[in-house]
Formats: structure tokens, sequence, C-alpha cells
């Protein structure tokens, strides 16, 4: 059987093939197209066969930094929390709901700003960050937290920033910020030259360096919190390398590895959801015995 090809978006295609022209011609213009692009995600269609599991959520919005975010729950008892990647959207981690259901969660999931059905054009990780900071302030703390690329970096940066959430899973989750930076310019063929304009939009608009951010600066705050880590061999937007310096850095983290998934097939697989519900059934566990 022969294997999908993955849909690069028709900008993406276009730019590669002409941005070094712009590096050469256009430096400045190029520079803008750097931020511009990092900075703002894709949105894609839902997929078939999310509508019967959405008919059984109860839908939620918030008001994040000006923009409308839809959320959405199933259940009730102790919050998993599933967050997506860049974009992304909630739903993409549907495979997980069921059986964190059938462990006794609630569970809780949104299309950060700028992603799927929420309103924005640019996001980051801060936009990720506020509307999980607004969801705990109205839903309460977060037992277990998962979260996919992005999602995992967001969740390990809100936790460093006094975010409650009692588990960590990671999945495909980079945490290198100059490899996240290198593999954004090879995907859109521009020089590491290009790779300034990031770092001092970010020094500019927030004060802090790109690298403040990044996951693996984060995960030295949370050594009392182990993680559970899932990362594929073959991903080629967040190489597998981020894993293994989080396991290094952190000194507590459990990574599972898988093979010829990629960066979102892994989101499918059997041994991910078990390892899931694994882990939620652990935590449940542990709630009884105290």
């Amino acid at each position: 059987m022969s294997k999908k090809k993955q849909h690069t978006p028709l900008p993406f295609r276009i730019l590669f093939a002409s941005f070094p022209f712009l590096e050469k011609y256009l430096p400045s213009f190029a520079r803008f197209l750097v931020v511009r692009l990092f900075f703002t995600p894709f949105r894609f269609k839902p997929r078939p066969g999310e509508e019967s599991l959405l008919k059984k959520s109860t839908e939620f919005e918030l008001q994040i930094n000006g923009n409308k975010v839809l959320g959405r729950f199933w259940g009730k008892g102790p919050i998993a929390i599933l967050v997506h990647g860049w974009s992304g959207r909630g739903m993409q981690l549907r495979y997980f709901v069921e059986p964190l259901l059938a462990e006794g969660f609630q569970v809780i999931t949104f299309d950060a700003p700028g992603h799927g059905r929420s309103q924005g054009k640019d996001s980051s990780l801060l936009e990720f960050h506020d509307t999980l900071v607004e969801i705990q302030k109205q839903f309460g703390d977060f037992e277990l937290g998962i979260g996919h690329s992005l999602g995992g970096a967001s969740l390990l940066y809100s936790s460093k920033e006094g975010l409650c959430v009692n588990q960590l899973i990671t999945i495909s989750t980079p945490v290198l910020p100059e490899r996240i930076v290198t593999e954004f310019l090879r995907r859109i063929n521009a020089s590491e030259k290009m790779s300034s304009s990031i770092d001092n939009y970010v020094l500019k608009r927030t004060g802090n360096p790109f690298d403040y951010y990044s996951g693996i600066k984060n995960v030295t705050f949370l050594r009392d919190k182990a993680i559970l880590a899932f990362h594929d061999h073959d991903d080629k937007e967040a190489e597998i390398e981020h894993a293994f310096a989080m396991r290094e850095v952190h000194g507590n983290v459990e990574l599972i590895e898988t093979y010829k998934l990629g960066h979102n097939r892994i989101l499918k697989s059997e041994l991910v959801i078990n390892g899931i519900r694994k882990k939620a059934e652990q935590l449940q566990n542990r709630t009884i015995t105290h």
C-alpha cells in the first residue's frame, strides 16, 4: 500500500521556490516574510469521523486577547486537557477522548487563537498559554496535560509559569530553540542568516529572547514533575533529538520511542493511546488510594 503524500500548502510551495531570490534581492522583505510565516498558522478542514464525537461534547467560548476561542469538553471528573500543535485543531487529539472518559476523566480541548474555528490570524506559544490559564480559571486544576508538538511546549512553559498540571505528557514536542528555527527555515528554503529576524521580533515584542520560551529551559524548572514523552524516529518536523535532549536535561522523563509514524500519525498509534490510557488509570488509582 502506498503512503499518502503529505499536503504542503500552496503558499509554502511557492515560497520554497522563490525564497533564495528574495533573500538575495529583497532581504528586508525576506526577513519580514520569515517572521510573518513563523507566527501565522495554516487552517485545515475538519476530518471525516469527527462529527459523532463532537455531538457528544459541550462547547464553550473564551475571549483571549480580543479573539473568540472555541473549546469543548466531555464528561465529569478530574480534568485532562488536550492541547494541539501548530496549525492544528483540538480534535486532532480526538483519539484520546474515549479512553480518558473510560478512566473517569473530564476531557477538555480547544482551538487556539488563529487555529481551527477560533478567531485570530497570527498566534504563538503565548496565545496557547493565555488560553490554558483562562481554561484553568473556569474549570479548575488539570490532573493530566497532554500536548502535541507546540501544545506540549505550551504545557511546559505554562507549568513553569504556575499552571497547575499534575502529570505532563508530551507528543512530538520540539524543545530545542535553535533546531525549531532551523527546521522552519529549511521548510521554506531560507538560509540560517534569516534566524536572527525571529529572535529580534520576539525580543522586541516580549522583552525576552526566543530561547526563554523553549522547552529545554522550561523543563529545568519542572524536575519535581515526571514527564511521559512520545516521539517518533521518523519525525521530520520535530526530530527525535528534541526528546533525547529533554530526557537528558530533565532527568525524570519516560520516553517511549516509535517508528515510521512521523509527526502527526503518531496521534493514532495504539502504543500512544494505550500508554496514555495506562497513565490515566495510574493517576486515578493513586487518587483512590490517597
